[in-house]
């Protein structure tokens, strides 16, 4: 390396020292207005190259994706069911406040990332969701509400469908009112997409 450019790395790793321990930083007022003392702007901009960049690089990033993302994706599947048996036995006590019910119902949703809203369709999905692994619940729900497009029952079809929206963000064609060869048709898209993307992400 010659000797200016030997020097000009010293000075900059100097004032990236200096900024670290500054006792002010020059606002985005005073630089766009140019009034920033000049020393300031320099160390905080020799802080920013010489510290936060490296710091994300080497630090936030790999803590990102080697310890957060995996702990939050084990905790949603190990660590939610006992929270959800409980959710479900206090929903089940038939003495809770609406407002209570209500919390409660918004955290099972959160908690399973199903788009179930009633207290009774809550509880009519615990009766076979709870002899199943958690794994299982978004999986077997969908699968369910494909098959229920095709019930006989218009308000069951409607209601399928608009979880299946919910979900998914889109209807793909499908009309609850539509003819039964129709709505066959419209079912069979849905297993399709299914079979194609798999499960929409989690809310």
């Amino acid at each position: 390396m010659k000797r200016p450019a030997r020097t000009l790395a010293v000075l900059l790793l100097a004032a990236a020292g200096a900024a670290c321990t500054s006792p002010r930083a020059s606002t985005g007022e005073e630089v766009l207005a140019g009034t920033a003392d000049t020393a300031y702007v320099v160390r905080d901009g020799a802080t920013f190259v010489f510290w936060e960049v490296p710091k994300f690089i080497v630090w936030t990033v790999p803590k990102a994706l080697i310890y957060d993302y995996p702990r939050d994706a084990i905790l949603a599947v190990r660590g939610n069911r006992a929270q959800v048996e409980a959710a479900m036995s206090e929903l089940a006590a038939n003495d809770l406040p609406p407002e209570a019910e209500g919390e409660i119902s918004e955290n099972l949703h959160t908690m399973t990332g199903l788009p179930i809203r009633s207290n009774e369709r809550w509880l009519e999905w615990w009766k076979d969701a709870r002899e199943r692994p958690q794994s299982q619940w978004r999986a077997d729900f969908i699968k369910g509400a494909i098959h229920d497009l095709e019930s006989r029952n218009y308000f069951v079809r409607a209601m399928a469908a608009e979880d299946l929206h919910t979900m998914y963000g889109r209807t793909l064609d499908y009309d609850p009112k539509a003819p039964p060869d129709e709505r066959a048709a419209g079912a069979d898209r849905w297993r399709e997409h299914l079979r194609e993307t798999g499960l929409p992400p989690h809310p």
